[in-house]
């Protein structure tokens, strides 16, 4: 590292968007508020930016009730209700170089942003992101965690991967400024923002060991709405970028994007009786899972 680097001060803004979580905010932002610097040579500042997406609970009081006792928690209010609207009110708000995410429902180690910045202040890497643990443990959260590691697996490409997670992500602020989330977008505006980074040459460096817990679907009926909530975002993705030729090779092999053929839906009854078969103790989770994306693609064909 040059002597310049050492000397300079970075300030880390630390983007949480959140949407009616009274209870786990105030876990999350005791984590992040809390965090250790080890590595003086990393130099940083932080501010902790909430955006409250138009929550209809306690979670603003429960945010400066933080702010009270850690003084660089900010709280903003955003009326547009979408995680990419969110988002990008974080970004706008944000002041430092580098900006980190992370999502209300999850809880950082306490050397997290220490591992999760030091990569791209010593210039080894324009953006990271880690992985999640199980915060919960039950069948859903289990068979969750299980397949999402399954999938992040096939998209490691050497030491960085071909996806993109905001629950545990930093990049350089230079470059989120210029680019951003698709506002439309309600969920997977991560991946959306993943294919504009690869197509303006930004690399994500994957830190396979540095995980937050997250508090995972727990329920089925928490499973469906978020599948179906997935389900609409991926098709209007696939639509916004369908003649995309970068795009069409990047996800062809992509199961989100088998899903999102029109073929795939006559054999979803031969497929979910294999389902049983291949895997009885997933199927359960599977079958209930693609349904409901399946049911958010046809609802994506009546949004206006």
């Amino acid at each position: 590292m040059t002597q310049e680097k050492e000397q300079r001060k970075h300030k880390i803004s630390i983007i949480i968007p959140v949407r009616n979580e009274e209870r786990l905010i105030v876990s999350c932002l005791l984590s992040v508020a809390e965090q250790k610097i080890k590595d003086k040579a990393l130099n940083y500042e932080i501010e902790i930016i909430c955006i409250d997406n138009n929550s209809s609970d306690e979670t603003k009081k429960s945010i400066l009730s933080c702010a009270e006792k850690f003084k660089n928690i900010n709280y903003y209010f955003e009326s547009k209700i979408g995680r990419g609207s969110a988002r990008n009110a974080g970004i706008e708000k944000a002041k430092g170089d580098i900006i980190a995410m992370i999502d209300a429902d999850c809880l950082a180690p306490s050397d997290w942003l220490e591992k999760l910045v030091g990569p791209i202040i010593t210039g080894e890497a324009e953006a990271t992101m880690g992985f999640e643990s199980d915060a919960i443990n039950n069948y859903w959260s289990r068979i969750r965690q299980e397949e999402d590691w399954t999938y992040i697996q096939k998209k490691i490409s050497g030491p960085y991967i071909e996806h993109l997670d905001t629950k545990n992500f930093a990049i350089k602020a230079e470059i989120l400024k210029k680019i951003k989330f698709d506002s439309l977008l309600n969920s997977y505006e991560d991946w959306d923002l993943f294919i504009n980074l690869k197509k303006n040459g930004v690399k994500i460096l994957f830190l396979s060991k540095l995980k937050v817990k997250h508090y995972h679907d727990s329920s089925l009926k928490k499973l469906i709405k978020t599948q179906f909530s997935r389900g609409k975002s991926a098709a209007l993705i696939h639509k916004k970028w369908q003649k995309d030729r970068e795009f069409r090779e990047l996800f062809k092999n992509d199961p989100s994007a088998a899903s999102v053929n029109w073929r795939n839906f006559i054999f979803f009854l031969p497929w979910a009786l294999w389902q049983i078969i291949l895997s009885p103790r997933k199927s359960l989770f599977i079958i209930s899972a693609d349904a409901a994306w399946k049911a958010g693609i046809i609802a994506s064909k009546f949004k206006r």
